[in-house]
């Protein structure tokens, strides 16, 4: 009886440090001040229940952006947070926590922002696939004046068939904004012309 409950006990804790070895490590992340590593700690203890979704980017100037979420699947949010870092820093960033996984990553990621200057929707940041082909069947067959705004967390919003660019541009920021959980919104085309660039503020 006694072998058979240290049988147990001693693989209950080996299932304990297995389940928890992966866990986010605060004081191997590079780059960062520790200002920085206690506000990724708590931003790390807010994920909750979604820990083993959260994505972490950091930059080697010390800043950093994350992501945790159930709807959308591990590389579309590592892509999102690559994308944030790198705009927010103008650098590219080291994908350092993914798929609750420490990635141990020595070099930083390819550069994944785009600035194209005419619309493209395959250029188009911060958005999942699935939001990527509703905007790529929508948005190039509405009509004029249109526009489309982003916020930096994957949402969107749009406005067609106004009667000159402001007003399209005010209410496709308006449509965004609404259903954005307080992000904010940005507006990143007119008509065929992409108004984002590398200097937009995205939060």
């Amino acid at each position: 009886m006694r072998a058979v409950l240290f049988f147990i006990l001693a693989m209950s804790a080996i299932g304990w440090s297995l389940a928890h070895a992966d866990a986010l490590d605060i004081k191997m992340l590079p780059f960062l001040s520790s200002l920085q590593r206690n506000l990724v700690a708590k931003d790390y203890e807010a994920a909750g229940v979604n820990k083993e979704k959260y994505t972490l980017a950091i930059s080697p100037i010390g800043a950093w952006q994350s992501f945790f979420s159930d709807a959308i699947p591990a590389e579309e949010r590592s892509t999102n947070v690559l994308e944030r870092c790198e705009h927010i820093t103008k650098t590219k960033c080291y994908l350092v926590y993914d798929n609750g996984k420490m990635t141990n990553e020595r070099i930083p990621r390819p550069s994944l922002m785009r600035y194209p200057t005419e619309f493209d929707p395959a250029q188009v940041p911060f958005i999942n696939n699935k939001l990527r082909q509703q905007i790529n069947r929508a948005y190039s067959g509405l009509v004029p004046d249109k526009a489309l705004s982003l916020n930096s967390i994957g949402g969107y919003g749009v406005s067609y068939g106004q009667d000159n660019t402001d007003i399209a541009s005010k209410l496709s920021l308006e449509n965004c904004e609404a259903k954005a959980g307080g992000h904010k919104c940005f507006l990143y085309s007119i008509n065929e012309k992409v108004i984002f660039n590398k200097d937009t503020k995205i939060f």
